[in-house]
């Protein structure tokens, strides 16, 4: 019997959205080639190594774009063009180069996929260097403004979750025939759904014949409560279900 394949998945802790597509790859390839296939999620980015800058911008994401989106979007946008990008690819690439190496190293993956763009160029220099080649591909999960380091020509696949992301990978040098629409990567547990509309909302004890509005939280949405006052009084009969999202205060 030949040995199981592994698939190392890079991702971070930044927001919620990177996390939860590994967590949602790691699903779906087990389910499907859980036989044939070993998984591995890691986290580069949680090294003691990592410069500290680094490490600490997962837990300061949310705070950066709550009180100081200007800064933030200044700082995106000044970062997101090609020199500025090239001179960030380098620089991360030597900051994150021996982190991702020892990742590599422990890990023995016969593929590495990657849902965060900060390891692009690192793995790409990794890969360029090695005399065995590691497959490696990127998982877009940004649906609309997507900055240029998630693009890299020298990756084995890019997967981007619609036409207009695969438009931008073209045109910041990804060739055609690496760039796969995949859509986000979410739990098999969403697709196996076979009851209908009305038999959950029965379960829920909710009614079948008034409006229904699912509201989804988190500690990054500020004022859904003053949103959610307006909708519970919005003169007509609705049903109203709140996902907190982590969000203790919220709950």
């Amino acid at each position: 019997m030949e040995p199981k394949k592994k698939i190392l998945i890079l991702t971070a802790d930044a927001g919620f959205g990177h996390r939860s597509a590994a967590l949602a790859l790691d699903s779906a390839l087990n389910e499907r080639y859980g036989d044939l296939i070993q998984t591995e999620i890691s986290n580069p980015l949680d090294d003691k190594r990592t410069p500290f800058f680094l490490r600490d911008s997962q837990s300061d994401y949310d705070r950066w774009i709550k009180n100081f989106p200007e800064l933030y979007k200044f700082g995106y946008e000044a970062s997101d063009a090609l020199v500025p990008k090239v001179l960030l690819e380098q620089t991360l690439s030597t900051l994150l180069y021996d982190v991702i190496q020892d990742v590599l190293k422990k890990s023995q993956p016969d593929v590495v996929v990657s849902t965060y763009p900060l390891y692009q160029a690192s793995m790409v220099s990794l890969t360029i260097r090695r005399k065995h080649k590691i497959p490696f591909y990127t998982v877009v999960t940004d649906l609309s403004t997507v900055h240029r380091l998630w693009f890299n020509s020298r990756v084995t696949g890019c997967f981007v979750p619609n036409r207009h992301v695969a438009d931008l990978a073209l045109s910041y040098g990804v060739p055609s025939e690496k760039i796969t629409i995949s859509g986000i990567p979410v739990h098999p547990d969403l697709v196996r759904e076979t009851r209908s509309k009305n038999e959950i909302r029965q379960e829920l004890g909710l009614q079948n014949d008034i409006p229904t509005i699912l509201a989804v939280g988190s500690r990054r949405v500020e004022h859904l409560l003053d949103a959610l006052n307006v909708i519970n009084h919005f003169g007509s009969p609705i049903q109203l279900i709140v996902v907190a999202g982590k969000d203790d205060e919220l709950y």
